[in-house]
């Protein structure tokens, strides 16, 4: 359980609340008695992993057939491009252009025509 501390402690204490999280002691530090941090002791760089224990946590995970998943991918991805700002209608493809003209004509066609 962490222990509640005044924001001055650290700052007037001469390096004992410091020395105390390197043990493994923890702080809740408070601003006019309201919680403002916590003061932990660094568990070091978590981002790498040694192979082992990447070998260890990733065993029970099943398989994953890679040229499977690519075939599956394609067929759920549309892999036509497309113009996103394109509207097909009666009178062609027109280009709508958001916000372009919104507020010039009064009547809110934000299009213009190709």
């Amino acid at each position: 359980m962490s222990r509640e501390i005044d924001q001055r402690e650290p700052r007037d204490d001469d390096g004992r609340t410091l020395r105390a999280v390197e043990r493994g002691a923890s702080f809740v530090i408070t601003r006019d008695g309201a919680p403002a941090a916590r003061l932990l002791p660094f568990e070091g760089d978590r981002a790498l992993v040694s192979r082992d224990e990447l070998k260890r946590t990733s065993a029970d995970l099943p398989h994953v057939d890679f040229d499977r998943l690519r075939c599956d991918t394609e067929d759920l991805v549309d892999q036509d491009l497309r113009d996103p700002f394109t509207v097909h209608g009666e009178a062609g493809p027109q280009r709508v252009l958001p916000f372009v003209g919104m507020f010039s004509s009064g009547h809110g066609d934000i299009s213009t025509r190709l």
